[in-house]
């Protein structure tokens, strides 16, 4: 398979919903924050937490009031099914009353789980298979899907609330990974239409949702991603934005896999989209397990610290994070439109992965050595969250 054609990607690509998405996210970020500031839906400073003052935590509400209301308003075909709502939503509210008042890290895992049970059970969000990665034919024994879908969907959720810790990452990594899912959308119907494959019924929902949320997500970014016109951000994503932007990349990497039948997507394509996230997140957890810690302790250890700590200033250390996410999509995409075999891809991403995992955690062990040679404070660990 060979298309990698531009024009057709800005013939097919819904600029209307995107424009109205970002002008509708702009609008509501603006007008939300005297609320959230009324309501107490703030984020205040802590040891992790080194901005000043108190930043509304409106982004998520902007983008999922943007992408809502444009649903609503386009054709029914076009809208995304009921299982990706159900489960969104109850991530979005949870994870909202979180970012008011902490709920036990527990609890929230349960309810992670929960909507990835609803996302499976209502909306049919499976992984057809795992494609043919080893070269040994592909897998999709259905016992086998259900729970990587469902374990899949939480260690996305949790990679992208992972990476929500700079002004403007978790917003960028998500436009970014959903461009790349809209550009393999594109290619994949495109695909489909030479082999007469018929869509999936959700099919026709896909890109309009895209474009909704990317458009939601430019909107936020204008406040949130630092810039030569903003110092700093005024709105944050919160955890109620970032864990409804993961469950939505989840969404996605399931659903492109078995939109277009035999044309859709590889799933190991997938990883390459979300690599960022994903390795960051497991080089974290596996430091974390090596120090003695549970993975789920929060930190000053995510890859913008340690890019920080190289040398770079936070917006140069947010602008190398989204130019590596970028390269990673187009490395996963292009490889897999130009005919690059599904080991192949996955060999370089469990290779980038592993050599990833090796660089960060022996790069942090040396900094922490030169930091207790000079006698400045290692990374604290918090208190158990209450």
């Amino acid at each position: 398979m060979s298309d990698l054609d531009l024009a057709a990607f800005v013939a097919s690509f819904p600029w209307m919903i995107f424009v109205v998405g970002a002008l509708l996210s702009l609008f509501l970020s603006l007008a939300l924050k005297p609320v959230a500031r009324r309501t107490g839906w703030v984020d205040k400073p802590n040891f992790r937490k080194i901005h000043k003052g108190e930043i509304p935590l409106i982004g998520g509400w902007s983008i999922l009031a943007a992408a809502i209301v444009l649903q609503i308003w386009g054709p029914a075909e076009q809208r995304a099914p009921l299982g990706y709502w159900i489960g969104g939503l109850l991530l979005f509210i949870v994870a909202m009353i979180d970012d008011r008042s902490p709920i036990r890290a527990r609890y929230r895992a349960l309810v992670q789980l929960g909507a990835a049970v609803a996302g499976v059970a209502i909306g049919g969000q499976v992984l057809p298979t795992l494609g043919d990665f080893l070269g040994l034919g592909a897998i999709s024994t259905m016992w086998l899907m259900v729970p990587i879908s469902i374990i899949g969907t939480v260690a996305v959720v949790n990679a992208v609330n992972f990476t929500d810790g700079a002004d403007g990452l978790c917003g960028g990594l998500s436009f970014i990974s959903l461009f790349w899912f809209t550009v393999a959308l594109i290619i994949s119907s495109r695909y489909a239409v030479a082999l007469h494959v018929e869509p999936a019924p959700y099919a026709a929902s896909m890109l309009p949702l895209a474009a909704a949320l990317l458009g939601g997500i430019a909107g936020f970014l204008w406040f949130n991603l630092r810039s030569p016109f903003r110092k700093k951000a005024a709105v944050f994503l919160g955890d109620s934005g970032s864990m409804l932007l993961g469950f939505t990349l989840a969404w996605f990497s399931i659903h492109v896999t078995s939109a277009y039948g035999a044309a859709s997507v590889k799933p190991v394509v997938c990883l390459w989209i979300v690599a960022v996230p994903l390795a960051d997140s497991a080089s974290c957890i596996i430091r974390r397990i090596l120090s003695g810690v549970t993975p789920m302790t929060p930190d000053t250890k995510h890859l913008h610290h340690l890019v920080q700590r190289l040398g770079c200033t936070p917006g140069q250390a947010v602008f190398a994070i989204h130019m590596a996410a970028f390269v990673c999509g187009l490395v996963g995409v292009t490889g897999w439109a130009l005919g690059a075999s599904e080991p192949m891809l996955f060999g370089g991403f469990v290779a980038a992965l592993l050599g990833f995992i090796v660089w960060t955690n022996l790069t942090w062990r040396r900094i922490d050595r030169e930091d207790v040679a000079a006698g400045r404070v290692v990374d604290p660990q918090p208190e158990p969250e209450a």
